[in-house]
């Protein structure tokens, strides 16, 4: 198990309905702090948001703003980063800009990649469309809910990337779906999960975990962007964005948000526990089902290599 996420790899950040135009809004992307700001042209742009100075946080709290302004001692950047003013500083700051990060707009979903050198967007977005994945463009933020979880990011990443748990932790989805048909697909940078529904359940939905922490769920005009934040040792939160359709109606909305906090309450529970016997230091490995746990294979192999 690893309890340090890798930030090299492109996780989402906000859904773009969260980022209005002249909107500077502070987020956490793979345990790192992280300003995005959309310009009057509506283009997002993205850095560290720590200042040059003493390091503190730039932006606070999500603001309208033409500028940002470092609440520590007042050093001030323009929206493209670079430092404007320096107040009361007594000599030359010397050239100083905010650090830079990688951001991509697609689908409905802001992309970033926090650090490290790589390509101006994630090399999966076609094969991840190509798998199923929707387009949330267009669709409106309902709601945001944050579930604390005393377990690893990685136990609770792993409880995502298999089935094989369904029937005996999830009584109400396993009514949904035929457990025969449940497969669960690995492909480059990330893992999706297919299955039939039952009859007379709710229509089929599409699920994705990509490399490291982000989770998107998606169901009939709606999704839950599912984002892990790591917290050290043995904790984590799950950050839950639910996005709908404009057309859906009330009553499928809202059954889908009620399933949602039935299975993430069960989720929790266990893997809280496994994390419990964890920390005992006394827990041995056991092997992993090639049917139904090759993901969690793939994703081991990833953490040891970073991906």
């Amino acid at each position: 198990m690893s309890t340090t996420v890798p930030r090299e790899a492109w996780a989402v950040a906000v859904a773009s309905a969260r980022l209005q135009p002249h909107v500077a809004l502070p987020v956490e992307v793979l345990g790192l702090p992280i300003l995005l700001y959309r310009d009057a042209h509506g283009a997002v742009r993205g850095w560290l948001n720590i200042c040059a100075h003493r390091s503190a946080p730039v932006v606070l709290h999500e603001q309208r703003c033409d500028r940002f302004r470092c609440p520590y001692h007042g050093w001030t950047y323009g929206t493209d980063g670079r430092l404007q003013r320096t107040p009361g500083f007594g000599g030359d700051a010397g050239e100083h800009a905010l650090t830079a990060v990688a951001v991509h707009e697609a689908d409905g979903l802001v992309w970033v990649r926090p650090a490290g050198t790589g390509p101006g967007a994630p090399p999966f977005l076609h094969a991840l469309r190509a798998a199923g994945a929707p387009s949330a463009a267009g669709w409106q933020v309902h709601s945001t809910s944050r579930h604390p979880l005393a377990a690893d990011w990685s136990v609770y990443v792993e409880n995502y990337l298999e089935a094989y748990h369904i029937p005996f932790v999830h009584p109400s989805l396993s009514r949904d779906v035929v457990l025969d048909t449940y497969r669960v697909h690995v492909h480059e940078g990330f893992v999706t999960h297919e299955v039939e529904r039952a009859p007379n359940a709710p229509a089929a939905g599409f699920w994705a975990w990509i490399w490291p922490a982000t989770m998107l769920n998606v169901y009939e005009g709606g999704m839950n962007l599912e984002r892990v934040l790591p917290e050290g040792p043995g904790r984590c939160t799950i950050e839950y964005t639910y996005l709908f359709d404009p057309a859906v109606k009330p009553d499928q909305r809202e059954r889908a948000l009620a399933q949602s906090e039935i299975v993430t309450a069960e989720d929790v529970a266990i893997c809280e526990a496994v994390q419990r016997n964890l920390d005992t230091g006394l827990a041995v490995q056991g092997p992993l089902s090639p049917r139904h746990e090759g993901a969690i294979t793939a994703f081991r192999e990833w953490l040891q290599t970073g991906a």
